[in-house]
């Protein structure tokens, strides 16, 4: 058994799921009377707390992962035709 709490309509897991648990199994759901208020659940939400840590975004970041983004695909079209004797 593992905890979730319900966002936006999404059941988001508190605990680590079990490993037999697969993509399509059917789990069953029993409702609680526990609340995400309760003390149990304080620090659970660590990518919230991430994104509050880093700060706003900074545009020039992502203008320099793009541009190495745009390069990185540049250089392996270039590979893959000199590997076919396109070039």
């Amino acid at each position: 058994m593992f905890l979730a709490v319900l966002k936006a309509g999404v059941l988001q897991p508190l605990d680590p799921l079990p490993p037999t648990l697969r993509d399509g199994d059917v789990v069953q759901v029993e409702m609680t009377e526990r609340t995400a208020a309760d003390p149990a659940f304080t620090g659970n939400d660590d990518f919230a707390n991430l994104a509050a840590d880093w700060g706003p975004d900074d545009p020039a970041d992502h203008e320099r992962l793009q541009g190495a983004l745009d390069e990185q695909r540049r250089t392996a079209k270039e590979q893959m035709r000199l590997q076919m004797g396109l070039r």
